[in-house]
C-alpha cells in the first residue's frame, strides 16, 4: 500500500452532514480498522489522535453519535471504561443476559425498583429478598447496588 497512514486515513472516510463514515474493514460490531506497519488501528482513534493528540493510556474513545463506523472528531470523546458503559446504558445499548431485556428474564424494571425501596426501608435482607423474588442473593446485591436492573 502507499501513501502515509493519513492519506491512507482520508482515502476511506465519507464526509456527510453529520457523521464521517469510515469505508473499508469494520469489525463484526462496525468499529472500524486500518492496517499500519502489521498492526490494526481503530479508525475512530485514529481519528481521535489526529485531530486531538495523543489517547492517554488506558483510555476508550466514544461516540457522541452512536455510529461504531464515525470517525468524526467533533463526535468523539476521551472516557474511561465506566464512562464507556454508562454511556452504553443510557443509549439503552446494555443488553445483558441477567437484566430485562432478556426474554427469560424473572424480574421487571419495576419489581427491581421495588426491591431497592424494600431494601433501602430496612427489614430484608439480600437473602431473604433474593428467595422472596427467586433469584440470586447476589442478583439482589447488583440491584440494590445500581449494577443493574436500572432505568
Amino acid at each position: 500500500m502507499i501513501g502515509t497512514l493519513e492519506e491512507r486515513f482520508w482515502a476511506k472516510v465519507k464526509k456527510t452532514s453529520k457523521c464521517w463514515l469510515w469505508l473499508s474493514t469494520v469489525n463484526d460490531k462496525g468499529y472500524g480498522f486500518i492496517g499500519f506497519r502489521k498492526k490494526l488501528i481503530s479508525a475512530h482513534r485514529y481519528s481521535y489522535s489526529l485531530h486531538n493528540g495523543e489517547i492517554p493510556s488506558g483510555m476508550h474513545v466514544l461516540h457522541h453519535c452512536d455510529n461504531p463506523s464515525c470517525v468524526n472528531p467533533k463526535h468523539l470523546w476521551i472516557g474511561t471504561n465506566y464512562d464507556n458503559v454508562q454511556d452504553k446504558m443510557r443509549k439503552g445499548r446494555d443488553y445483558d443476559k441477567r437484566n430485562a431485556k432478556n426474554p427469560n428474564a424473572k424480574l421487571t424494571l419495576d419489581l427491581a425498583d421495588e426491591i431497592r425501596l424494600l431494601y433501602e426501608k430496612g427489614g430484608y435482607t439480600q437473602p431473604q429478598l433474593g428467595r422472596k423474588y427467586g433469584v440470586n442473593r447476589n442478583v439482589i446485591g447488583r440491584i440494590v447496588n445500581n449494577q443493574q436492573w436500572i432505568r
